[in-house]
């Protein structure tokens, strides 16, 4: 019979090669749940586009969950590969999930696999859990090339950051090229947009790290006897703190405002991909700080939150949680490559981590 490890090994290599996009995860979810549908003594709880497996004792014993991620991401051609590791998260939670089989654990073990997680998505339908059950902290990790292999990656308070893609749409009147007058060319605010949008971004107006990164801007099309009537700008927009990142994006909107006016065009603007940050609860860190030692693994502590963001930031306002990074090796290839590659490395350090925190 294959240990916790083993498992985890087979269920990663099974799972790379069914890689789907985000909200469309049905092999995913089906291949977890009939792994988990087998485990004596699971309950395996089908919520549509995702599910969660629970060990439960009773209602007055602690409860303890860990989440994974079933989505994959799309290359430059538009194919749909595992190059985040969601793949290896999903493995090691159902491993970790068998490994409670017929044990006595003095606590209800929850095991969360969401849907959508690269979209910002799939967190707010899963959240619903947390409100049914009392569920008294969530953990979750993250492979984390460019970091010795193996080594815990510790954040006290912010681990990753907030973000959200914000989408200005100005909208003036279209001419002939020839009687550019007769018309409102929307590229003017669009270009004197990007004259102050970085002095909107100074540290001194916010608590932490802020950053609008310029996705795209397009305006008109390759008619050359048309001057534009609408364009549009898109960007990112990102920070260690919500309540910064709601600041940022005010400041952005309030600028745009201004200057549609300036110019008279309409102005309107959407948000995309909204992921808030993932916080460490203090207690539930201190937590994972002792199972740490306990188990006798390296580990680590970070002076800056990750720059990226991640779906787990939700959770952060249903239940305790803490969220760490496990380094996948130094010379790693990065995340959302091509080149990118699991490493059972952070199958072992995760697998033993989790254990130890479910024993303890």
């Amino acid at each position: 019979m294959m240990d916790a490890y083993d498992q985890a090994a087979f269920l990663q290599k099974a799972l790379h090669n069914l890689p789907e996009a985000s909200g469309q995860e049905q092999k995913t979810k089906a291949v977890l749940m009939e792994f988990l549908n087998g485990v004596q003594g699971l309950t395996v709880v089908d919520k549509g586009k995702w599910f969660y497996a629970v060990h439960r004792e009773g209602s007055t014993v602690p409860s303890v969950g860990f989440r994974a991620e079933m989505d994959a991401i799309a290359d430059e051609n538009g194919q749909i590969y595992h190059g985040c590791g969601h793949d290896g998260h999903c493995a090691v939670v159902a491993a970790l999930a068998a490994w409670t089989a017929e044990k006595t654990l003095g606590k209800n073990v929850y095991f969360v696999f969401q849907h959508a997680e690269e979209t910002g998505e799939g967190a707010k339908a899963c959240a619903e859990l947390f409100q049914e059950e009392n569920v008294d902290a969530l953990f979750g990790f993250h492979n984390t090339p460019g970091y010795p292999e193996g080594t815990i990656l510790l954040l006290p308070h912010t681990v990753a950051c907030a973000s959200r893609g914000l989408t200005l749409r100005f909208s003036g009147k279209q001419s002939h090229a020839a009687d550019p007058n007769a018309g409102n060319n929307p590229i003017f605010p669009m270009s004197e947009f990007f004259s102050k949008w970085q002095e909107l971004t100074d540290a001194s107006d916010f608590k932490g790290m802020v950053l609008a990164t310029p996705i795209y801007m397009n305006a008109g099309s390759h008619t050359f006897g048309v001057a534009a009537g609408s364009g549009e700008i898109g960007l990112t927009l990102r920070s260690w703190y919500n309540s910064d990142l709601e600041k940022l994006e005010q400041k952005l909107l309030n600028y745009a405002t201004e200057l549609a006016e300036q110019y008279g065009v309409a102005l309107t603007h959407e948000t995309h991909d909204v992921f808030y940050a993932t916080v460490n609860d203090p207690k539930i860190f201190r937590r994972c700080e002792t199972a740490i030692q306990k188990a006798g693994l390296t580990a680590v502590t970070l002076s800056e939150p990750f720059r990226s963001s991640d779906d787990f930031g939700r959770f952060c306002s249903y239940v305790r949680t803490c969220y760490i990074g496990i380094g996948s090796g130094e010379q790693a290839n990065p995340l959302h490559t091509p080149q990118y590659q699991w490493n059972n490395a952070v199958t072992k350090t995760a697998l033993k981590l989790f254990q130890t925190i479910i024993l303890n």
